[in-house]
């Protein structure tokens, strides 16, 4: 007999899993472990009741397993009939399976491989592994499966990676040592097709385009996946002697998407698989000429690309123009963390534009923005008062230490000032002095949308469905939407509450009895 824990709930259209020691994933409160439950095996009969608190059976459920692999491994059939495609990647990493019809289950199959001349291996699904339908299971090859891999990626240790010439046969065995399905491939032995080696230059859509802040080259490709093993950058600062970057085995640029090259200590925190880091390029300054060739794996000049970076501020800070011309915003937060600026039309570069605030009657301060800042089209930046800027803040979140956090009644008034000491824009606020509006105090209670929600099973308060106020020792705390009210204990469920939600002006809103 296994009892449910006071306060285990079922939700609505979720599910509860009771495991087997040593089995499963134990992620409470949706798993729970069963001591003394013993594993049974395929031949045993079970039958399970399910019982409420009053002793009564709402539910049992007899069966017993499939003692032969027959139907569920579709044994028997014409192995034209199983929609089982093999994949031999052609990068030499994986063998992929999918199915199109139906779920097929895999234990006891088998997949054997033989490469070039040398002797076939044997790969063998383990127990229960079930191949969903319209879905795929990947067989990743010595060292190429992903550090975190999915409950349908497997590694195969005695798989080893092979090369683009080698040729593969495979071979997919059900549980009755039936040849299901025969995949033969040879890799691709030189560049030419995927590299597109041998055509003009010209038809190779590769763009290269070169940071104006000196900070990175970007590469995207418009028309197909284009593979860059053994392609180069080489890259001429100046009078410099130029210098060469090589992509590594197997890189590819996929269609419609990009690749960026850092120069030495701009590459991001955390890089992602399409961005890559060149410490031998350094950063360059505006006023620098690059000169930027790609030359494909055969040593053919596919791209360049030459440019120059700026070297005033007049075009790319509009200087000169008529401040009404610069659609700049400035916006101020009402709650006083936070100054907010937007441009709706094109890049703005910023660097040495200011920020001139002033606070009631005290003295103006002064915000700087750094060398080649630029505020993008369409995007926002967010300059912070100290202390209140995010934990992990990204790079169009500034922190401004000198600026404090203002109250909701203080009078703000904001320039945004230019590299040419010419004024743009000019915003000026007084935040809220009261809370008779936000908090709507006056109005008929019946007006207020805000439900109070006791938990039957002693845990929670909830307010309007979105903000729990949870008992001591109880929750998840999330913030900002769950909040712990450590005076408040955990009540049973034959306690009686009385809630009352007061307003700011001390009038009661809500009422609930329970």
């Amino acid at each position: 007999m296994y009892t449910f824990e006071k306060s285990c709930k079922l939700r609505a259209k979720k599910k509860v899993t009771i495991w087997v020691p040593d089995f499963g994933i134990h992620s409470p409160p949706s798993d729970l472990i069963w001591m003394d439950l013993k594993r049974w095996t395929k031949g045993d009969k079970l039958l399970v009741e399910l019982i409420n608190c009053d002793e009564e059976i709402v539910k049992t459920t007899e069966t017993q397993d499939a003692n032969k692999q027959k139907d569920t491994n579709l044994a028997g059939k014409n192995s034209t009939e199983l929609r089982v495609n093999v994949e031999i990647d052609p990068d030499g990493k994986y063998l992929c399976l999918n199915e199109s019809r139906e779920d097929l289950k895999l234990e006891d199959w088998k997949l054997r491989v033989k490469v070039n001349d040398q002797n076939p291996i044997m790969f063998t699904f383990k127990e229960s592994f079930t191949l969903k339908a319209n879905r795929s299971v990947t067989i990743w090859a010595h060292g190429c499966d992903p550090y975190y891999p999915g409950p349908s990626e497997l590694a195969w240790n005695e798989l080893k990676r092979w090369a683009k010439g080698d040729k593969l046969f495979v071979e997919l065995i059900n549980c009755h040592e039936e040849i299901v399905k025969t995949t033969e491939a040879q890799g691709t032995s030189t560049h030419r097709d995927t590299n597109l080696a041998g055509e003009n230059s010209t038809e190779v859509r590769v763009n290269v385009e070169i940071d104006p802040d000196g900070k990175y080259l970007c590469l995207n490709e418009s028309r197909e996946e284009v593979l860059l093993e053994g392609w180069r950058l080489r890259v001429k600062v100046n009078d410099e002697d130029p210098i060469m970057f090589t992509f590594k085995e197997s890189f590819t640029i996929k269609a419609n998407r990009s690749v960026t090259i850092w120069a030495h200590g701009c590459d991001p925190y955390y890089p992602g698989p399409s961005e890559l880091a060149w410490n031998e390029l350094k950063s360059w300054a505006r006023e620098d000429k690059l000169f930027v060739e790609l030359i494909n794996c055969h040593g053919e000049i596919v791209k360049t690309t030459e440019a120059q970076g700026r070297s005033k501020h007049k075009d790319n800070n509009v200087a000169g123009k008529n401040s009404t011309e610069v659609r700049v915003n400035v916006e101020i937060d009402p709650d006083g963390k936070y100054l907010y600026l937007n441009e709706s039309r094109e890049d703005l570069l910023l660097e040495d534009w200011r920020l001139r605030v002033k606070v009631n009657n005290e003295n103006p301060i002064m915000f700087t923005f750094k060398e080649s800042f630029t505020l993008r089209a369409n995007r926002s930046v967010t300059i912070w008062a100290h202390g209140c800027d995010p934990y992990y803040p990204g790079p169009s979140e500034l922190a401004w230490n000198e600026l404090k956090c203002w109250a909701k009644g203080d009078k703000l008034f904001v320039e945004l000032i230019n590299c040419h000491e010419e004024i743009i824009t000019t915003t000026e606020t007084q935040g809220r002095s009261k809370q008779k509006d936000t908090n709507l105090a006056g109005k008929n209670s019946t007006e207020l949308q805000v439900n109070v929600e006791i938990d039957p099973d002693g845990k929670y308060l909830c307010l309007n469905e979105s903000k729990e106020i949870w008992a001591n020792g109880w929750g998840t705390y999330s913030p900002p939407s769950d909040l712990i009210w450590k005076d408040l204990q955990c009540w049973d469920k034959g306690d009686k509450l009385f809630v009352e939600l007061i307003n700011c002006h001390e009038e009661i809103v809500k009422t609930t009895e329970v």
